[in-house]
């Protein structure tokens, strides 16, 4: 899916849809959008591939639309995604916050 896992760690692949509310466009960048697993750790999204298409990930979302696309992670192998964060500002003192439901395969 993206390039090479540590022995200890799985890919995590993420379905989103972000609905722009705002009167501008704007994309999420990958340093943006990060995971939260169960015990707090954050994990920042993959460069966008072949396989995470489409990306949510540096697409621009336009006023009034939704966008639906996807987001990898690298996570420890025991790891469990608990929600994604969203920062809408530069130091991530602003979020929005989504549940994540795991589906295992």
């Amino acid at each position: 899916m993206g390039p090479g896992l540590e022995a200890d760690e799985k890919w995590v692949l993420v379905r989103l849809t972000i609905n722009n509310q705002d009167a501008l466009p704007f994309s999420v960048t990958s340093a943006a959008l990060r995971a939260v697993d169960t015990t707090g750790n954050t994990y920042t999204a993959e460069a966008p591939n072949d396989a995470t298409q489409p990306t949510i990930l540096n697409t621009e979302i336009p006023t009034g639309e939704p966008l639906t696309g996807f987001a990898l992670y690298a996570l420890p192998q025991d790891a469990q995604i608990d929600n994604i964060e969203w920062c809408l500002d530069e130091d991530c003192q602003e979020t929005l916050i989504a549940p994540v439901l795991t589906i295992e395969s």
